[in-house]
């Protein structure tokens, strides 16, 4: 039997792999199961993020794993305050219901001035990195560059210290729930070639 290689096929077009399911498959979920995510499944996801690109090479992502019941019961609390009034119905009540959430962070002066890219692309590794690995998230964002108390009162909840800014927090679990498929615009709808 003869395989054939991983790559353009005759007619000019890219073979789809594992990597492209993955990111068809990745949604939003905000309703996990109760099964434990092991340590080393757990390891595995946050690793992706240390592959994530960031400024000049700078090594500034920091994750806060988050288990204790207590705490994700804040975290709810100070999500739900903070929420803008055209979010609500989008209650952060869920995350104390989540196995795990991860607060990704980075560090200020390894960030040259990036953060909220560095810490944007660490999460997306690990949305991916999760819906590979069977698990779910959904992306909630850490801080409201119009309100700098907002960051501040998280940073104080969580013990961050002061040269470490919390971007993203990511509930991690097992689904509990199927989401709708997303509704995509035509890829030609978004394309443009050498000017808008």
């Amino acid at each position: 039997m003869t395989h054939r290689k991983a790559g353009p096929t005759t007619r000019g077009t890219l073979r789809q792999t594992g990597f492209f399911s993955v990111v068809r498959a990745r949604r939003s979920v905000r309703k996990f199961s109760t099964r434990t995510v092991p340590k080393a499944v757990l390891a595995t996801l946050i690793d992706a993020a240390r592959h994530a690109p960031s400024s000049m090479g700078g090594t500034s992502v920091r994750i806060l794993v988050l288990r204790d019941k207590t705490i994700k019961q804040k975290v709810a609390a100070f999500k739900n305050a903070w929420c803008p009034p055209a979010k609500r119905e989008y209650p952060a009540d869920f995350l104390q219901e989540a196995p795990v959430l991860l607060v990704v962070c980075v560090t200020d002066r390894e960030s040259h001035g990036r953060w909220i890219e560095n810490g944007v692309i660490a999460s997306t590794y690990i949305m991916l990195a999760a819906t590979a690995l069977g698990l779910a998230t959904t992306f909630l964002t850490a801080y409201n560059l119009r309100r700098p108390k907002q960051v501040r009162e998280l940073k104080k909840l969580l013990q961050i210290p002061v040269h470490v800014t919390p971007v993203n927090i990511l509930p991690i679990g097992y689904p509990d729930e199927k989401p709708r498929p997303k509704k995509l615009r035509a890829l030609r709808d978004i394309l443009h070639y050498d000017a808008f």
